[in-house]
């Protein structure tokens, strides 16, 4: 079984404006990354939603091998492919209803709509409590209207279900350095490449923490 990340550690701290409290040069950086991060997530979701293939989310027996292989290759081309089938295989429920709740969620997300988004995802979760992809879809939208302790909650959620989720300890990651919370952040994006060692935003964070942290070990 793979490990379960222990996100006990994270600090329950006042969220604080983070235009103010991050340094510009985390903000900027920060801001990129997330945007480059929906931008690739949202192109994958909707791949795996055009799919033929019968998938069945974090249960699926075909992860163990795919997560195996993920970390062995050294082909950015394979990783990046894994990823996607990866991401395709999370993403689709064996329920119509909740994969009809998921495509009416992406595309309010596509539209910025996210009060929508968030009623279809609410949904989707009293629905399927146990399908991991429905909190990690519900986690990003709270980010994305910077209600930082829900995203976290719903994170725990996901991680609970699907402990390799390398989007949802990347998204941790991104929601703890909005809160100023550097070290728990930096933590986070190391969780995330221990699972997926090929993330490349994750990489960058971890770098851009440990500079302001002055911890430059790598």
């Amino acid at each position: 079984m793979f490990k379960v990340f222990n996100t006990s550690w994270i600090k329950n701290e006042k969220v604080l404006d983070p235009v103010e409290l991050i340094p510009k040069r985390i903000s900027k950086f920060h801001s990129l990354s997330y945007f480059n991060l929906v931008c690739f997530m949202t192109m994958v979701i909707l791949w795996g939603l055009l799919s033929t293939e019968t998938l069945a989310s974090q249960s699926d027996k075909r992860l163990d091998p795919l997560f195996k292989r993920l970390q062995a290759t050294l082909s950015k081309v394979e990783a990046q492919s894994i990823e996607m089938t990866i991401w395709r295989i999370w993403v689709e429920s064996d329920q119509d209803k909740v994969n009809n709740l998921m495509n009416s969620g992406i595309a309010a997300m596509g539209n910025l709509d996210y009060a929508t988004a968030l009623k279809v995802f609410d949904k989707m979760v009293a629905i399927a409590p146990h399908f991991a992809e429905g909190w990690n879809k519900r986690a990003t939208i709270h980010y994305l209207q910077k209600d930082f302790a829900a995203s976290i909650k719903d994170i725990k959620r996901t991680l609970n279900l699907e402990p390799r989720h390398f989007g949802a300890l990347s998204g941790l990651g991104l929601v703890l350095m909005e809160m100023e919370q550097y070290d728990s952040a930096l933590r986070a994006f190391k969780d995330a490449l221990k699972v997926n060692p090929h993330l490349r935003g994750a990489k960058a964070n971890v770098d851009a923490l440990r500079k302001l942290l002055g911890n430059v070990q790598i």
